[in-house]
């Protein structure tokens, strides 16, 4: 199963991060489980790819990100909650959780910021309140050996399975 690590912050400050670097070596640990980053671009990079068409891509192999199982966003302050739909729109997935399908990626959302997801719940699909690491790989198994079932299915999976993991408005 495929994960973007979608951090909500410049390469410069998300890179080095401590919590990113977890995340993304803890979840490349388990066999079953690619991870990629994408960082917030700049300004001008976002302007660049919006002016070129150039859908939001990740930094290990350049696959863009609708084309991952799961979009799995790390913020580390609310204030960087707006990131999210300026993200999704970049990649060409529907903003609103009630606009996505089957064909897109599960979205979700985790770390320090969402304490109080209620800001965000329209834009994702599942929010991880507390530490993220485990629950997310966890979600990422149900992803894997659920890959034939609806979204919605997988969604309720989660909710019965992860007890940190909440629902979006959607769902």
């Amino acid at each position: 199963v495929t994960c973007l690590l979608a951090i909500t912050d410049r390469y410069e400050r998300g890179a080095n991060d401590p919590l990113t670097q977890t995340h993304y070596h803890f979840l490349n640990t388990h066999d079953s489980i690619a991870c990629e980053r994408v960082f917030a671009p700049d300004r001008d990079a976002e302007a660049l790819l919006r002016l070129k068409q150039i859908p939001l891509f990740s930094i290990e192999s350049a696959r863009p990100a609708k084309e991952f199982d799961c979009i799995a966003f790390l913020c580390m302050e609310p204030l960087q909650f707006p990131l999210i739909p300026v993200l999704l729109e970049l990649a060409g997935i529907p903003v609103l959780s009630t606009e996505r399908n089957d064909t897109h990626p599960l979205v979700v959302i985790c770390g320090p910021a969402c304490r109080n997801p209620e800001p965000i719940l329209d834009f994702v699909d599942c929010v991880l309140v507390g530490d993220s690491e485990e629950p997310l790989a966890h979600i990422l198994e149900i992803l894997r050996s659920s890959k034939a079932t609806h979204n919605t299915q997988k969604l309720a999976t989660i909710a019965g399975a992860i007890p940190s993991a909440r629902m979006s408005r959607g769902f």
